[in-house]
């Protein structure tokens, strides 16, 4: 009966794992996946505008208070070997996505509401104006409602600022994120949310990969104040490093914390289960 492999220097070398490397097992992941935030809005010759809602925030990394919205920790996804795993991150919403796992999809933070235009819901919900057009709801355990003005944050509602981000320490240090953006002349939420536009200033951006809505435009009779750029979103990875396959595309950032190794998407890519 044939020997299936090679001898060489008295050792036999097998396939899956006959005499070689134990096959990986399937193992757990924890995720944090934030979609970009939403646009604060133009303050139309001194009409004071709603700044914009953070993208939508969900974390399955049980040592962090809560997810998004005040939403449970939800739970790990199991990735097996020889599935790929694609991660996006988009401007619309942020996914992981695989054929046998539930897809994990946060929808992009809502608009703030201009002098011709309402407010619109999303991951967080966009602030409300000066002329009576009222704020808009975020998505449940994904973030909170916009305010009065100021744009609904992961882990808050606005007010006249922006509802403040939710925290998480996925990557091994506790870092705030999705803030909501403000009105004119108000503070953005603590987590990448913009500042509202002082005076005659266009508003400020959310953060960059950290889903912040951005900041209305300022005040300034007789002329349109442009809000900032949304803040981009991104999506983070935590894995036993044992069970890493160091196969990815898109070029996430790789750090290790303890025994666990992190990647950090903040463009689209794939893992290799």
């Amino acid at each position: 009966m044939p020997i299936i492999g090679s001898q060489a220097g008295g050792a036999v070398r097998g396939l899956g794992g006959i005499g070689g490397a134990t096959p990986r097992a399937p193992y757990s992941a924890s995720y944090l996946v934030i979609a970009g935030g939403g646009p604060g809005w133009f303050s139309g010759q001194a009409q004071q505008s709603g700044g914009g809602g953070a993208g939508g925030y969900r974390s399955s990394y049980a040592p962090d208070p809560a997810s998004g919205g005040g939403g449970a920790i939800e739970t790990q996804k199991t990735f097996n070997p020889g599935t790929t795993y694609t991660i996006t991150v988009g401007s619309q919403s942020s996914t992981i996505v695989g054929d046998d796992i539930s897809t994990v999809t946060t929808a992009k933070g809502g608009k703030g509401a201009g002098p011709y235009d309402p407010s619109s819901s999303g991951g967080s919900g966009g602030g409300g104006n000066s002329q009576g057009r009222g704020p808009s709801p975020g998505t449940a355990n994904e973030g909170y409602p916009g305010g009065s003005y100021g744009g609904g944050g992961a882990g808050g509602s606005g007010s006249g600022s922006g509802g403040v981000g939710a925290s998480s320490s996925i990557t091994g240090t506790s870092i705030q994120r999705a803030g909501g953006g403000a009105t004119a002349g108000a503070t953005g939420g603590a987590g990448g949310g913009g500042n509202g536009g002082q005076g005659n200033q266009e508003g400020q951006p959310g953060g960059v990969n950290t889903g912040g809505g951005s900041g209305a435009g300022g005040l300034v009779p007789g002329q349109d104040k442009a809000p900032g750029t949304p803040g981009s979103g991104v999506v983070i990875l935590r894995m036993p490093s044992k069970s890493f396959s160091k196969q990815t595309t898109g070029s996430p950032q790789q750090s290790t914390d303890g025994t666990d190794t992190v990647l950090i998407y903040t463009s689209s890519g794939t893992l290799a289960g």
